[in-house]
């Protein structure tokens, strides 16, 4: 009998030592055939063998774009086709938080340049707007091991359950900018934006991977996606820069989520949603009576809010409208994105 079960706990061990190993061969074919599939969907969309980096983590192109080795595994056919970085960030993800891991720095400081950049971006006509946050999805953190003579790199877009989700992260070489002082606020403020531009799915405006994108040109020399960008001050945004967010990312009609009095004497009036064009946003305040008052750009107040949603404040102007605000106690507001007459529903605000 001891005989017989010793045979039996070899056999047994012998089928699981067998089923081990065919789990592990089947993980490293389909983990091949993967890595396959994504070399073969960069090339389809223009990048050579020679730009095609494996650095044993991940495929690396262009010296600071990173893609995983399962990127292609939920392409479908259509991907790709313009000069970014193969997928566009569904509507629903454009909205995007970053953690600054400041702890993984030893000298530099990035928060400011951070939240200028932020700044700057969320100012520009498109539906990518950033936000700080303790969660991400975008983790930006340092990473000596980064190729010497590049100061950082940004993981592409890539499909998740069938929706473009912007790239994960972003790795700054730290040790190498430090040691060539590439550590001035407007030099940050740059590669922040670059890599910013790769997360979202912008390529290199100064190499010929992929189509162009319609209306900007063959060459770009302000561009914050200019390559090997080290050391060089930022000067903002090209109008070709915007233009090829505006394209990619094109704002659809505003929406009104919520909208309320303001000031200490609620005459004012707060709207919070999205899809705003900021720097032309146009909003109607209608009163009860039907009476429609216009409030230009210039009688607004424009922000983003610590979970980058889109803020716009007014002060009613007229005495009609303060006076039926006060005695019948609500007005409709909307807003026109007046690029394209798109507009947004009316709200109502009670007081």
């Amino acid at each position: 009998m001891k005989t017989f079960n010793l045979f039996l706990y070899a056999f047994l061990s012998l089928i699981i030592l067998s089923g081990c190993e065919k789990n592990e061969i089947e993980t490293i074919e389909n983990q091949e055939l993967q890595k396959s599939k994504t070399i073969q969907k960069l090339l389809e969309i223009g990048f050579s063998n020679d730009e095609i980096i494996d650095n044993g983590k991940y495929f690396l192109v262009q010296d600071d774009v990173v893609y995983p080795y399962d990127w292609a595994k939920e392409l479908n056919e259509t991907s790709g086709k313009q000069r970014f970085n193969g997928i566009p960030i569904s509507p629903n993800n454009t909205v995007i938080g970053i953690y600054l891991a400041q702890e993984t720095f030893h000298t530099l400081s990035l928060r400011r340049a951070l939240e200028e950049v932020i700044w700057y971006h969320n100012r520009l006509n498109n539906r990518t707007k950033f936000y700080l946050s303790g969660l991400g999805p975008v983790v930006i953190s340092a990473d000596n091991s980064i190729f010497p003579g590049f100061c950082a790199q940004a993981s592409a877009p890539r499909i998740v359950n069938g929706e473009g989700v912007p790239g994960g992260f972003i790795n700054i070489n730290e040790d190498y900018m430090v040691e060539r002082d590439y550590t001035s606020n407007d030099e940050l403020k740059l590669i922040l934006a670059h890599e910013l531009g790769h997360i979202v799915g912008l390529n290199h405006t100064n190499q010929s991977f992929g189509q162009l994108i319609p209306g900007t040109p063959q060459s770009d020399p302000g561009s914050i996606m200019i390559s090997n960008n080290c050391g060089v001050n930022w000067n903002g945004y090209t109008n070709f820069d915007k233009l090829a967010l505006e394209t990619i990312y094109t704002l659809p009609p505003p929406e009104i989520k919520r909208a309320g009095p303001g000031c200490s004497d609620k005459l004012c009036i707060w709207m919070v949603g999205k899809f705003f064009q900021h720097d032309k946003s146009i909003v109607e305040v209608k009163v009860p009576t039907g009476q429609i008052y216009r409030y230009n750009i210039s009688d607004l107040v424009y922000n983003i809010d610590f979970q980058g949603q889109e803020v716009i404040t007014l002060r009613l102007k007229t005495n009609n409208e303060r006076n039926q605000f006060g005695r019948l106690g609500y007005v409709d507001v909307r807003i026109i994105n007046p690029d394209n007459g798109d507009q947004s529903s009316f709200k109502r605000v009670r007081r």
